[in-house]
């Protein structure tokens, strides 16, 4: 590995300005993480390549959230991020506040599936990305094998949908703006206030608080208001 994080380094992770951090390539896995809870805090635009059309060039193993000014740029032969799961993480991924590009290969970013469920959820708070498969297979998707798409703050631009735990397309563009199609369906409906509802029924401290549509701290009847707020428009 050209970068790779031991499940001992959970903490916070950060990449200053540094020309060493800017740009990582290898042929090989370019940044490894088995970290359960892991933060990455880019301070720089950070580019990361592999150029090994049978290795991605992320691989994250535990729950990591990418944060920062800096805008993450990563480029693959093959896929391009997967986060994959453990007997005690999901290994979701949350990219927040900040800009992030895709170009790979194969999968732009995809999941793990075992057990008969899928396990990794992908977040966007307040970001934007674009993120692409070049691949030739008919199947090759900007997003596939994931338990959930996640917005907060951003939207899909480019009309495509997430379903079936996938994007089957070969790119997704998101931009800023609010979102209240929480199933990523196409529209705002009853759907997505099962969504909130679903939420609700978790312990707080398994809520994902990407669904605090109100942002009063918490997940409740509230947020399916500003849902049915919206359906009245």
């Amino acid at each position: 590995d050209a970068f790779s994080i031991s499940e001992a380094d959970d903490g916070t992770l950060v990449m200053k300005t540094y020309p060493l951090f800017a740009v990582i390539t290898y042929n090989n896995n370019t940044f490894r993480s088995e970290a359960e809870n892991l933060r990455v805090e880019l301070g720089c635009d950070w580019t990361v390549k592999s150029e090994d059309a049978d290795t991605p060039a992320m691989i994250l193993q535990g729950n990591t959230t990418i944060t920062g000014t800096g805008k993450l740029t990563v480029e693959s032969a093959g896929s391009g991020v997967s986060l994959e799961y453990t007997d005690v993480c999901d290994g979701n991924l949350t990219i927040d506040g900040m800009d992030m590009e895709v170009n790979a290969g194969r999968y732009g970013v995809v999941g793990t599936a075992g057990n008969g469920r899928y396990y990794n959820t992908l977040t966007f708070k307040n970001s934007t990305a674009t993120i692409t498969s070049t691949g030739s297979g008919s199947t090759l998707y900007c997003l596939a094998t994931l338990n959930d798409l996640v917005l907060s703050g951003c939207q899909i631009t480019n009309g495509v949908t997430f379903a079936n735990h996938m994007i089957a397309a070969k790119q997704v563009v998101i931009g800023l703006g609010s979102s209240y199609d929480l199933n990523n369906d196409g529209k705002v409906s009853t759907a997505d206030i099962q969504v909130i509802i679903n939420e609700m029924k978790k312990a707080a401290s398994l809520q994902n608080m990407a669904y605090d549509l109100n942002g009063d701290g918490k997940i409740s009847t509230a947020d399916i208001q500003v849902i049915i707020n919206e359906m009245k428009k």
